[in-house]
Order: structure tokens, then sequence, then C-alpha cells
């Protein structure tokens, strides 16, 4: 009698587990995502294998980091690596993503970030979104990514009769800047170390070649190079300005020919008269080198998601 009891116990349970199992599964769903971008500091549209991380709280579980991807560089939806997002009740659950994922931030949210090497500059090109989506939905959870970092593009123009070679040979640096900092991929807060940077040589750097941006884009007809930098954003100040240091070869044989040139960004408009570069917008800066000086223009700021500019003079 003892025994037939035991099993009826046991029969018992494995309904029940199998009951509990049967309702967890009713009252979950797989969530959906479509990630959405403007721009990105490579192009507008995101390339194969790109991976986000998402993270969001449903009832009970917790999910941190989960890694999803785009199988097609024109797809917007993304389908996870491994494990997938379900929604485990009826309430809505608020999502964060941030680009691009890291697997060392399943356990922490600060991605540390240094902005020297320019040539890898899609490793701090930070993106995030946030977006809120429930069990009912009949479509994707919708992440419409912005810009957390500043764009900074940097033209080189000869004028009064510069030849265009000595232009593509032309290098600068830049100083004053925070290079490093860390990115919160929960809040999508960009903070960066106050300690300031020996110049940032981006373009034309022969020693460090790791250092020069890898975003050129050549004009012959219009005799300019312009290159383009992903910064942190930063305030600056009159005592310790953003500073050009370009370096003009002027003769075949020798050292070139310097000139240090500090920039007062709140004189742009558009930028509130902060003198700062600010997140999710892109600057422009014109160089004009000829055989003597080196002038500039400073161009209106724009939100990061196109690469249209429009110049204004700016006496320095």
């Amino acid at each position: 009698m003892k025994t037939s009891l035991k099993y009826i116990l046991v029969i018992l349970a494995a309904l029940s587990s199998a009951i509990s199992c049967k309702k967890s599964n009713m009252d979950s769903a797989v969530a959906r995502f479509a990630c959405k971008i403007q721009t990105k500091v490579s192009g507008s549209s995101w390339e194969a294998e790109d991976s986000v991380g998402i993270s969001g709280v449903s009832g009970r579980r917790t999910y941190s980091n989960i890694c999803y991807k785009t199988p097609a560089g024109s797809s917007e939806d993304f389908i996870p690596t491994g494990e997938a997002i379900y929604y485990t009740d009826s309430e809505p659950v608020k999502f964060t993503a941030y680009y691009p994922w890291k697997a060392e931030l399943t356990a922490g949210t600060k991605y540390d970030f240094s902005v020297k090497e320019q040539s890898g500059m899609k490793q701090f090109d930070f993106l995030w979104a946030e977006a809120t989506g429930k069990k009912e939905d009949t479509e994707p959870v919708s992440f419409v990514f912005s810009h957390k970092m500043s764009k900074l593009v940097v033209t080189l123009k000869g004028v009064n009769g510069s030849e265009y070679e000595m232009v593509k040979k032309t290098a600068c640096g830049l100083s004053g800047l925070s290079t490093e900092g860390y990115f919160d991929r929960q809040s999508g807060k960009v903070s960066i170390l106050k300690v300031k940077s020996d110049t940032l040589r981006a373009i034309n750097n022969a020693e460090n070649p790791e250092c020069n941006t890898s975003i050129i884009r050549e004009n012959k007809k219009d005799n300019s190079i312009s290159y383009t930098m992903i910064l942190p954003p930063q305030e600056f100040s009159e005592e310790q300005p953003l500073k050009f240091h370009i370096y003009v070869p002027l003769f075949q044989d020798g050292d070139p020919a310097r000139y240090d040139i500090p920039v007062d960004l709140s004189q742009i408009q558009g930028n509130d008269d902060k003198n700062a570069l600010q997140s999710g917008y892109q600057y422009g800066i014109t160089l004009n080198i000829s055989n003597t000086s080196v002038t500039t223009t400073i161009t209106d700021i724009v939100p990061w998601i196109s690469s249209e500019e429009s110049s204004t003079e700016a006496t320095m």
C-alpha cells in the first residue's frame, strides 16, 4: 500500500510539473526586435553580422546584454545569436539596446574606450536606444538608435595656388582633448576621463599609422581632402581650448611648417553658445592651406544623420 501511494505521489508530481510547464509556455511569448539607424560612421545601414546588446526585465526574468545580430546588411529585424528574449507575463517591458555589442558587458555596464586609434573607430561609434514592448504586440519592438559620440570632419583645402599634392601630404593633430572614458550601455551616457591627452595625430601620422582615421574623402577638383574622426563629447575653455596643429610640407627637404590654431566651438551657430563637442552632432572644420598661412572655416553643426554641411566664416 505504501509502495502504491509512493507511485501515485510521483505521478501527481509529474503531472503538476507538466501542467506548470505548459502554463508557463502559454504565458510566455518570444520578443521580436527591429533595429533602425539613420547613420553609422561607416554608412547608413547595418552591415552583415552587426550585433547589438539588448537588456530588459520581464516579470521575474532579467535579460542582460543578450546578443542580437542582423543576418544581412539591409535587414532591420535582428535575430538572437543564442538565448532569445521572452515576455513572461502581460506587463509592458522597457528594453535598452546598444551597439557595438561586447560580450564582457554581460556582468557590467561600463564600456571602456580610447579614441587614440581612429583606424578602429567602429569600436567606439556608440549607438543607443530604448523602447517598450509587450506580449500582445503584433509588430517587433522598434529601436531607433542615436549616436552618443561626436563626429568631427576636418577638411584640408588648398588655397592661393597651393598644389593638391602638398595638401595630401599635410599632417594634422588635435590637442586639448580627453581621449579616454567609458560608455554606459544601460543609460547610454558617455563619460570622459578629465585628464587631457597629448596631441591626437589622426591625419597623416607616419610614426603611428594606426592612429590615422580610416574615413577619407578626396576631392581633387575642389583641391581638398576631408578626414572623419569620432570623439567623445566634452567641453573646452579659453585656458585649454580645442587646438589644431597643422604641419605643411612647404619644401621637399627639411621640417614642415607648423601652425597652431585654437578653435572656439561656441562661435558655431546652433551649438547653444557652448565651447563643446555635443553628443549626437557632426562638426566641420575646414583648414585653408596656402604657402604662407593656414586659416579656418567653421561649418554649422548638424544632427549626426547626414553628411550635409553648410559653412560660415570664422576669424581666428
